[in-house]
């Protein structure tokens, strides 16, 4: 992602902004907050894609940790909520329930060695 780009938000439109901390964002605004498709990398190297609900990570999206840990799913009030997928760099994959960016309810969990636990 380039992340060379404006540093006043967009009022409407698709844009880049870049945030005095060094964090950018690529996608779409309304009335100069993050909604509806878009991308964030932040300075720490953690980067995500997916869906913007008045400036916070709300629906589907793709989030990478720089350790190589990711997620895919569901975020609700700016934090992994619902279903997903994690992935570790090691192999290691859970796949079900989220809630408040914690493994939560219904799931299956697979270690790096093939070791499985499915349940609660």
């Amino acid at each position: 992602m380039h992340c060379a780009g404006a540093t006043k938000p967009i009022a409407n439109g698709d844009g880049t902004f870049t945030y005095p901390n060094g964090d950018c964002y690529r996608g779409h605004f309304v009335k100069g907050q993050r909604q509806g498709t878009g991308e964030m990398l932040y300075a720490s190297k953690r980067y995500y894609k997916g869906e913007w609900k008045a400036n916070i990570r709300n629906g589907q999206g793709h989030f990478d940790w720089p350790n190589g840990e990711s997620f895919d799913g569901e975020f609700r009030d700016d934090v992994p909520n619902g279903t997903g997928r994690w992935t570790w760099p090691n192999g290691a994959h859970y796949e079900g329930d989220v809630l408040n960016d914690k493994r939560h309810g219904k799931g299956v969990m697979v270690e790096a060695d093939g070791w499985r636990y499915e349940g609660d």
